[in-house]
């Protein structure tokens, strides 16, 4: 299979290569007033564009739009409050030009997405859920396969994090992309899934989080590109080193929320051609 996947804005007809010798950027655009990740919340279409903007001037190239915390300590939202948040801030932004993700497990919430501009549908409950697939599959649209450890994000338990993790996901990549195919999935970007709040130790967590960045080499053979979310930490420096490390590893793309640090760190590497706005990097 292909290495790399293209995305088309439905409404603008601009696209971007997933995949090659550069780094993408995807930064989160936060419709839920559930999430702490306040700096990335937009209350409004208007406020997503000018955070857009802003994440542009840094060298983010795809802009991650969630409108349902998946963070377990929040409650799940009924799909027609997620729709109302995310479908005029979708649409507004594959207006301007930019290439949109949606961020959600819900099927219908995913169809109606693409309908309004999505041009990735960025699954967090691991493309397992019946009537995603057959969503991503008649709307022929690319998706985020992602590693989860359950069904869905507000419902995982433990971490399973003893050494060697790396090689059991691409196991677990592997066969579900083999039954995918089977399906008429086949443009596909690949996650490890370790940005997902799991309900488990934090530092042990976070060591498990390093070894995945640092060894995305068996994840890489899948042959796939390769989306590493970087897990956002109260210490700004995890989340830098993470992106350098997944990046060194062979990362196509980073899901990010710190875009000015990231992106600097990211030209430095030589992963983005043009040095980006640094405005708001400590």
């Amino acid at each position: 299979m292909s290495g790399k996947v293209e995305l088309v804005n439905p409404l603008a007809g601009n696209r971007v290569m997933i995949g090659g010798k550069g780094i993408t950027l995807m930064g989160v655009i936060n419709r839920s007033p559930e999430s702490a990740n306040r700096d990335v919340y937009a209350d409004s279409p208007d406020a997503a564009l000018a955070l857009a903007q802003r994440f542009v001037s840094a060298g983010v190239t795809v802009i991650d739009v969630g409108g349902q915390s998946s963070n377990y300590e929040n409650p799940e939202i009924d799909a027609s409050l997620e729709l109302d948040r995310l479908l005029p801030t979708i649409r507004a932004l594959a207006e301007a030009g930019h290439i949109v993700s949606v961020d959600t497990w819900k099927p219908e919430v995913a169809k109606r997405s693409v309908e309004a501009g999505a041009a990735l549908v960025n699954d967090t409950g691991g493309l397992q859920d019946e009537r995603m697939i057959e969503v991503v599959a008649e709307a022929q649209v690319p998706a985020v396969l992602m590693h989860i450890e359950g069904t869905k994000p507000l419902e995982v338990g433990t971490y399973e994090s003893r050494s060697g993790k790396p090689a059991r996901i691409a196991e677990w990549m592997n066969e579900h992309l083999a039954s995918l195919a089977g399906r008429g999935v086949k443009e596909l970007i690949i996650d490890p899934g370790v940005a997902i709040s799991y309900r488990t130790d934090y530092d042990e967590y976070s060591k498990a989080q390093f070894e995945v960045a640092e060894h995305l080499d068996g994840l890489v053979d899948v042959g796939r590109p390769v989306l590493y979310a970087v897990p956002r930490k109260d210490a700004r420096h995890r989340n830098v080193a993470l992106a350098a490390l997944a990046m060194a590893s062979g990362a196509a793309m980073l899901r990010i929320h710190d875009v000015e640090a990231i992106g600097d760190v990211a030209w430095l590497m030589r992963r983005l051609p043009n040095q980006p706005n640094q405005k708001g990097v400590a």
